[in-house]
């Protein structure tokens, strides 16, 4: 993570200037999911990577590949509500 708490995927869904080559963009992003970058991981503007997004196609991208654990999901659920927990 960056100063500002981005992960590597926030970083490149983020990527101010379009990126062309859809085929790259595509396989960056699946290395990143398959080696376990977290879709719900929030920087300190409370941006998940899909928030993050810029453009369309990174946006649909991964939209598709969503795919939460029921422990991200807990997780979320936890800190929304101030939940205790063991």
């Amino acid at each position: 993570m960056d100063h500002r708490r981005n992960t590597p995927l926030h970083l490149i869904v983020g990527y101010p200037k379009p990126i062309s080559d859809f085929v790259t963009l595509h396989s960056i992003i699946m290395t990143l999911i398959e080696a376990g970058a977290h879709m719900d991981a929030v920087n300190l503007y409370g941006e998940t990577p899909i928030d993050a997004a810029t453009t369309g196609v990174a946006e649909i991208i991964l939209r598709t590949r969503s795919k939460l654990s029921l422990k991200c999901i807990a997780a979320k659920a936890i800190k929304r509500y101030a939940l205790n927990y063991y």
